[in-house]
């Protein structure tokens, strides 16, 4: 199958205890991904 044929989604989770970074703790996050040369392209949202 070629690259450009398939695809997949993503919730990733976040948990960090860096103070500048707690906001991520709290959101809900999706994503959706790709294959590209070499790995794997992301693009990851916050839902509101």
């Amino acid at each position: 199958m070629d690259r450009d044929q398939y695809y997949f989604y993503t919730a990733p989770m976040f948990q960090t205890s860096a103070p500048a970074y707690l906001w991520l703790n709290r959101i809900l996050a999706v994503g959706i991904g790709s294959p590209v040369p070499g790995g794997v392209s992301y693009r990851v949202f916050a839902l509101a």
